[in-house]
């Protein structure tokens, strides 16, 4: 829709003199008008002339919308406008609702930064469909446009991201220090392929020692030690029952597919999704000298994992599950089968990696050893019922089984960060389940990298050469009116018992602000619980 921005004219009491004069005047700059128009025409200037007028008025345009928007008087009128958009809707005219859906959404996109502006279809309603009124004129026009190596594209205003990803990249090509170190590793591909699977032979050797129940216990409790779950899964994290204090939870493990369908469904897609997992894992089993075994193991690792589809809790009953308190006794009695004080051990002792390299420990964790008991860290059970099907499911399992799932576990893990011919197995994998179908950008790739692997030393670099004091005050400030807006709505609530919230406010009172890196972080904490940190 488009809209004629009208001024005005206010009426002139003074007489009719007055009013022939203007009526004249504007006669005459009407007819210059006419003629320089009909210049325009004749000589060619029209387009040249035309879209800088065009522009002209949609600069006007956009400052007058945004200058609409803004302040007291603004609210009030978008605050009529859905009042026009709620009754017309109900008495039959979808015309002029939609006219005041639009002219809102005008209103309120104007503000936008450019690159998101052109995203957004202001004919659309966004309390009907906001999907398409936030990206449907993007989808419509950019839809064939995703980047090959990406399985979908976040629309967002990226801009200050991009720039930080540039300015930090300089910086971390010349650094001298971790993250530096860590960056131009990344980047340095001769190396990567000259060393080839050295640094998984090890692992792959400690798997392949594992002769018993005792060993493959200690394996796997090594592959907890490195962000490597197998059968289940555990993490140590603030207690949703008490923020003063840290929790220990275990809950059902995750599996290689992305849902309990794609192994369970009976589908020519499905059972296609399977067959390439197969296939995937067998190529990769063969690169680590498995060729005589790898379809059979492939077919072992799938078989393991659709068992424990089988038995997995539903995502939408996880969702709900918080966690309840236990004790190991009772995980025990659940699943006698896993040897649960063997495992606590060996999970809180400091010992190296198998590959050799440095301890990320300097002694045993003895607060690990403690957890469950009185007065040390809480034990949390989430998805009960998955441990004793998990119990029977293990106790069915031969120990080829496990040692082919820990071979594929630690192959999925570092695959990444492999030779070419490794990433392009994953990139083959990964344009099956979502489809990629090219490698990221390597520079992205290492970028992102650092910052997850050397997040300390990079947020440094970045603080000491790019972020600014003034950006720090004014996010801190920024925070501060969040702050401010909620105290002045939280009286008004009416949804809200007294008792909740006066126990708001303390929060909002405790909560305290920090800044730091290249994001601003809002930390919701009381402020007795800064004493579990």
């Amino acid at each position: 829709m488009e809209y004629a921005l009208l001024r005005p004219v206010g009426s002139d009491r003074r007489g009719q003199g007055s009013t022939l004069r203007k009526a004249a005047a504007a006669a005459t700059a009407g007819a210059l008008l006419l003629a320089a128009l009909l210049v325009v025409a004749a000589t060619g200037w029209a387009r040249p002339v035309e879209r800088a007028m065009s522009a002209v008025s949609d600069g006007l345009n956009t400052k007058f919308l945004e200058a609409s928007a803004a302040g007291a008087a603004g609210r009030d009128f978008l605050a009529r406008l859905q009042d026009i958009w709620f009754v017309e809707t109900n008495a039959g005219r979808a015309d002029l609702a939609g006219d005041a859906t639009r002219m809102a959404s005008s209103l309120l996109v104007a503000g936008f930064p450019e690159d998101m502006k052109v995203a957004v279809d202001v004919a659309t309603n966004p309390c009907e469909d906001f999907y398409e009124f936030a990206c449907g004129k993007w989808d419509d026009e950019n839809k064939d446009s995703i980047p090959a190596y990406r399985s979908s594209k976040a629309l967002a205003w990226d801009r200050a991201d991009k720039n930080i990803r540039e300015s930090m990249t300089k910086l971390l090509e010349r650094d001298d220090g971790p993250a530096g170190e860590y960056y131009r590793s990344c980047m340095d591909l001769d190396h990567i392929e000259q060393v080839g699977t050295t640094q998984l032979k090890p692992w792959v050797a400690f798997i392949d020692a594992i002769s018993d129940k005792a060993s493959m216990v200690t394996a796997v409790t090594e592959f907890n030690k490195h962000d490597l779950d197998t059968f289940f899964t555990w993490g140590l994290d603030t207690d949703n029952r008490d923020s003063t204090r840290k929790s220990f939870s275990i809950e059902q493990g995750g599996l290689s597919l992305p849902d309990n369908t794609y192994y369970l469904e009976d589908s020519e897609v499905m059972r296609g999704h399977r067959a390439k997992m197969v296939d995937i894992v067998a190529k990769f089993f063969t690169k680590i000298g498995r060729s005589a075994t790898a379809e059979q193991e492939a077919q072992m690792v799938l078989d393991f994992e659709t068992k424990t589809a089988r038995i997995r809790i539903s995502r939408e009953e996880s969702r709900q599950d918080q966690g309840t308190p236990t004790t190991w006794e009772q995980v025990d009695a659940l699943m006698p089968y896993w040897p649960w004080k063997q495992w606590l051990q060996e999970l809180g002792s400091c010992t190296a990696p198998p590959d050799g390299s440095a301890k990320v420990c300097t002694a045993d964790h003895e607060k690990v050893r403690l957890v469950g008991q009185p007065g040390e860290t809480p034990l949390y059970i989430s998805n009960e019922a998955f441990f004793p099907k998990l119990n029977a499911l293990l106790e069915e399992t031969d120990l080829d089984t496990v040692k082919a799932l820990l071979r594929w576990k630690i192959i999925k893990k570092v695959a990444i960060y492999m030779p070419a011919d490794w990433i392009d197995l994953m990139v083959e994998w990964n344009k099956d389940l979502y489809g990629t179908s090219a490698k990221s950008p390597r520079d992205r790739k290492c970028y992102y990298s650092t910052s997850s692997g050397a997040g300390w030393p990079m947020a440094k670099l970045y603080i000491d050469n790019v972020f600014h004091t003034e950006n720090r005050d004014a996010a801190l400030s920024m925070l501060e009116l969040v702050r401010a807006q909620f105290y002045a709505t939280l009286p008004s609530e009416g949804w809200m018992a007294e008792a909740d919230r006066k126990a708001a406010q303390e929060k909002l009172q405790a909560m305290f602000f920090q800044v730091f890196g290249s994001i601003v972080g809002l930390f919701w904490l009381y402020s007795r619980s800064l004493l579990a940190l």
